[in-house]
């Protein structure tokens, strides 16, 4: 790099590497990249460029329609999946506010000849082609986020549709102190809006694409013509991002931030789908979220299935989980849910494993008093149930909560048992239960 002249402004905080030292850097990172198109014959890297560049030059002037290579990570049929209200420019980018392009040093300087002879498939040559300087390349090397303040929506487009590029948007977009530049980007035009949502949207399964999409809809909670954009891009992939890990964690942000009447397509997919969902372990977290947030008449439909497969559900390792979450959120279907456990044998499912655990969440319930009393009415299957691996912790969350006759009655069948419940870990604390209770009833008498 030439030296700088006295009245030359003083040069950035980092030092822009030379070109070699740029190149040698990201022929490491292509690694990945060769030995994928070593296998299947394709790139989505920015690192190779398989496809013709278009370009020319015109009194000096540099025209290129688009970067070569491009390909979604997501293959080339994945922009299908979403809204198309901008088309991709393929007409001549400008110097993105750095300047005539005229004024490009690689167009119109000593390294003009150098950049003549560079071989087509080194990293970033089709960036270089559209104008981007050292310093704006070097910022893309280093996640620097000021590389935003000076792109445009073709530039965000073509950068979301590369592997590299996706990370650096996403790394950026996904960070919470970045929401006052994430708010300049996408209110800069419908271009840059548009091609934001695109990129987060098909990002929105991993980690930053998670968190970039919860900052964009908690940034456009006012604007509900924007909201319902983002969620028609979301709709075509609604499923997979309520069964995946990071993808699941945006539904209960939708709940909280946008209106009751955008949320359908998700409340639509949660009765559709309930069962796939509700036996998933990301799945079950979507439907929570759901169940807590559902209305008539999408409620009384998902309810109902719940209902149906009540017992199946209950000795599910994930299935458990959301009928306890119906148990807490909707007390009349929850008196309907202990009916139907007790008309599927209640007993067999307080010795499961999960089934335990809705059976106590029953027995806290409005329908306690139903559930202890058919406890009671089995006399033989109570103590069996005491001294049972899982039922014991049924028989516990009984006699914490039980008053009155009802509580006198599970004292008196147990009572009777004591020898058979002492000096045994599956049944010491149902032992020292009952000895609690009979001590207390003891000192008020």
């Amino acid at each position: 790099m030439a030296d700088h002249q006295p009245n030359s402004p003083p040069p950035p905080a980092y030092t822009i590497p030379v070109e070699e030292d740029l190149l040698s850097f990201f022929r490491r990172l292509s690694t990945e990249e060769e030995r994928h198109h070593e296998l299947f014959g394709a790139s989505n890297s920015m690192l190779r460029s398989l496809s013709p560049l278009c370009h020319s030059y015109n009194n000096g002037i540099m025209t290129s329609n688009r970067m070569n290579g491009l390909g979604s990570p997501f293959g080339a049929s994945s922009s299908r999946n979403y809204p198309s209200l901008f088309k991709h420019s393929t007409s001549t980018i400008p110097n993105m506010g750095q300047g005539p392009v005229e004024e490009n040093p690689y167009v119109n300087s000593h390294h003009h000849q150098h950049f003549q002879n560079l071989d087509v498939s080194e990293p970033f040559f089709s960036l270089r082609m559209q104008g981007w300087t050292d310093d704006m390349i070097w910022k893309f090397v280093m996640d620097d986020p000021s590389l935003l303040d000076e792109v445009n929506a073709d530039d965000i487009t073509m950068m979301g549709r590369h592997k590299i590029g996706s990370k650096y948007l996403l790394e950026i977009l996904s960070n919470e102190g970045e929401t006052p530049r994430l708010s300049r980007l996408i209110g800069g035009s419908v271009d840059s809006f548009t091609a934001v949502v695109s990129i987060i949207a098909n990002e929105v399964n991993s980690r930053p694409g998670s968190c970039a999409m919860r900052n964009l809809i908690k940034l456009l909670k006012g604007s509900p013509m924007l909201i319902d954009y983002v969620l028609q891009v979301l709709k075509p992939n609604l499923l997979s991002v309520m069964l995946d890990h990071n993808g699941s964690q945006v539904v209960p942000f939708i709940f909280q931030y946008c209106k009751y009447g955008q949320n359908m397509h998700i409340y639509e997919m949660a009765v559709e789908y309930c069962l796939e969902l509700a036996t998933t372990e990301q799945g079950v977290f979507s439907l929570k979220a759901v169940i807590e947030s559902i209305e008539d008449p999408h409620k009384t439909h998902l309810l109902s299935i719940i209902l149906g497969q009540a017992v199946f559900l209950s000795t599910h390792r994930y299935g458990n989980f959301v009928v306890q979450h119906v148990l807490e959120c909707h007390p009349y279907t929850a008196n309907l849910i202990c009916y139907e456990l007790i008309r599927g044998n209640l007993f067999n499912l307080s010795k499961d494993r999960y089934g335990s655990r809705v059976v106590e969440k029953c027995v806290s319930s409005n329908a306690m008093d139903v559930v202890v009393s058919h406890l009671i009415s089995k006399r033989k299957q109570l103590v069996e149930l005491a001294q049972d691996k899982f039922g014991n912790y049924v028989v516990q969350k009984a006699l914490k909560e039980t008053k009155g006759k009802a509580l006198r009655e599970l004292v008196d069948i147990l009572g009777k048992c004591l020898h058979e419940l002492d000096n045994h870990p599956n049944r010491r604390n149902v032992y020292n239960l009952i000895m609690k209770k009979i001590l207390v009833n003891q000192t008020r008498n």
